[in-house]
């Protein structure tokens, strides 16, 4: 509807191109086409290609928790290396217990639009308090989506681990391929720091092993309330979670321990130190086992521009195959924590307590008093 302007199709080139995504901006006309109604006025559709760049970025960021130490992240990803949006990426994640590198490359429109092709390969070593293990491994997962929220996905796995069993005492080798089947959606507002909305995800990976044939469930759900609006956009919002897992058709029950369930820690029930929900032999190590149940609640409050505080009360559980009254075993912790509003993401502070100090059999205190943590982003 507007009257042809030159100058203004350039302005636009060129607000367009300082965003430095764009390689190039190639803009051409139709053929002109008459109003029927007024021959003296023509119609032309003006139509932009666009190529894209081949951007980079590097990212850093630390992380603390007293259960788990201190932590460093790394990461460098090039966008559109093959000038068809592919994403390389090489991210590393190291602290004192565990160490991980992972190279992932991501293709896009693969065989129908609106599919992502995942791959990574990835080594990681952990050494806590019930295991040792050294592993390597790839996947290739592809994701199709189901309109515009929700993706469902199916791929291929396989990883080579050497577990060094600090319960057992022993040391065993697995080998094993998958076959990872997931569903996830995601309604919310912004992944850092979600508003309202919910997410969700679920994989299932059957495994064909030399230790035992098992299948790995694993099930996570958040949903965020806005409460308040005010200046700050949502002043309060009441954020919910839960965390289900299991581990199937483990007839041999040769599990490495590595592969068992554990909660507690940064991103589980904050009250109690990382794994150290479930069992716990006289030593302090936590056993694991084959059902995992998680479930979170952290109203958040937005004071300022910069500022915010939370507070949370969660529960979470581990246990075997066979266990009289699970829900008898559960473990609650509360805590509270404040929110710092950067333009890159939230940085968080929380300190939490243990609901329950347990003791073993000999006396020994297995809780801390409490907990601190301190990373990007919230907690869930």
């Amino acid at each position: 509807g507007d009257v042809y302007d030159l100058r203004k199709i350039e302005m636009s080139k060129n607000e367009i191109m300082k965003s430095g995504i764009f390689a190039g901006i190639d803009i051409s006309l139709s053929e002109p086409v008459i109003d029927p109604k007024d021959h003296k006025i023509s119609h032309t559709t003006i139509t932009l290609n666009i190529e894209e760049a081949l951007l980079r970025d590097i990212a850093a960021g630390i992380k603390y928790g007293s259960s788990e130490k201190l932590g460093v992240l790394f990461s460098w990803t090039h966008y559109n290396i093959d000038g068809k949006g592919s994403k390389f990426s090489v991210l590393a994640d190291v602290a004192k217990k565990n160490r991980t590198l992972k190279v992932k490359y991501d293709v896009y429109d693969v065989f129908f639009r609106r599919q992502r092709l995942a791959n990574q390969a990835f080594y990681s070593k952990e050494d806590v308090p019930s295991y040792d293990v050294s592993k390597v491994g790839a996947e290739s997962m592809l994701w199709q989506s189901l309109g515009a929220k929700v993706n469902v996905g199916v791929g291929i796995c396989g990883e080579n681990a050497k577990t060094k069993d600090k319960i057992a005492e022993n040391t065993v080798k697995f080998r094993a391929v998958g076959i990872p089947l997931g569903v996830n959606f995601d309604t919310t507002d912004d992944f850092l720091d979600p508003q309202k909305g919910a997410r969700c995800l679920g994989v299932i990976t059957p495994y064909l092993g030399n230790l035992t044939n098992m299948s790995i469930f694993s099930g996570r759900a958040s949903v965020y309330f806005p409460i308040q609006k005010n200046a700050f956009k949502n002043a309060a919002v009441l954020a919910v979670y839960s965390k289900v897992g299991a581990i199937f058709n483990n007839r041999k029950n040769k599990t490495p321990r590595d592969k068992l369930l554990f909660s507690g820690g940064a991103n589980s029930v904050r009250g109690y130190g990382y794994q150290k929900i479930g069992e716990v032999n006289d030593r302090k190590k936590p056993l694991g086992g084959e059902r995992v149940f998680e479930i979170g609640v952290e109203p958040r409050f937005r004071v300022s521009d910069d500022f915010g505080l939370v507070t949370f009360l969660e529960g979470g559980r581990v246990h075997s195959r066979g266990t009289k009254h699970p829900w008898k075993k559960m473990l609650f912790g509360y805590g509270f924590g404040a929110r710092y509003y950067t333009p890159f993401g939230v940085i968080r502070g929380d300190i939490a307590f243990p609901a329950t100090r347990r003791k073993t059999t000999t006396g020994r205190r297995i809780d801390s008093p409490f907990n601190f943590y301190i990373s990007i982003g919230q907690a869930f």
